[in-house]
């Protein structure tokens, strides 16, 4: 298993090399993208004649990782996946010995939604085969970037869309102000 976690890392980082070389709108180099990454995270999912298709829900404590830069699905036969996305879903077959590439939110919020992140969920059919279907997908995941002055993309975002107490209570008064001016200005129009 440590050999095809190796070898899918391996396959994630050229994709994601090749991916952020193509990129138009990125924020920053795809170099700072990948360096200092986390350890990436393989799943191996058994599926039953009991079971028509797997959610995150049913893992327990075990969830899908919320923020990775791509995710890989291997296919060891001739398989069909639904993907899912902001603007729906669709339907696509692989064939055996490949690997469908979905892009994740990491890679989506680095490119400036050049890449849109989507989903990809195992379709197969139920059946009284007593073999189990095996499903295997590899998360790929960068930390998020830190510039020159030690601030992380997200830290940015943050403050950016961040408002200080100080800022509110003189937007507040302010409002106050005008809306009492305004009251008695309609009153004595009407009066």
């Amino acid at each position: 298993m440590e050999s095809i976690a190796s070898e899918m890392e391996k396959i994630a980082a050229m994709v994601t090399q090749v991916l952020c070389s193509n990129a138009k709108k990125a924020r920053i180099s795809c170099s700072a993208l990948i360096l200092n990454k986390p350890p990436s995270v393989l799943c191996l999912t058994k599926f039953n004649v009991n079971q028509s298709y797997l959610t995150w829900d049913e893992l327990g404590d075990a969830e899908q990782p919320m923020s990775y830069a791509i995710c890989l699905h291997a296919a060891p036969h001739d398989q069909e996946f639904r993907l899912c996305t902001r603007d729906g879903s669709n339907f696509c077959k692989t064939p055996a010995g490949s690997a469908l590439v979905t892009v994740g939110k990491q890679l989506q919020d680095w490119s400036s939604g050049e890449y849109k992140s989507a989903v990809a969920e195992v379709l197969y059919e139920l059946s009284e085969d007593p073999n189990s279907f095996y499903s295997m997908e590899f998360f790929y995941m960068t930390e998020d970037p830190i510039d020159n002055t030690g601030t992380s993309f997200r830290d940015k975002t943050l403050q950016q869309n961040t408002i200080s107490i100080k800022h509110q209570v003189l937007i507040l008064a302010g409002a106050i102000y005008f809306f009492k001016f305004l009251w008695f200005w309609i009153g004595s129009k009407f009066a």
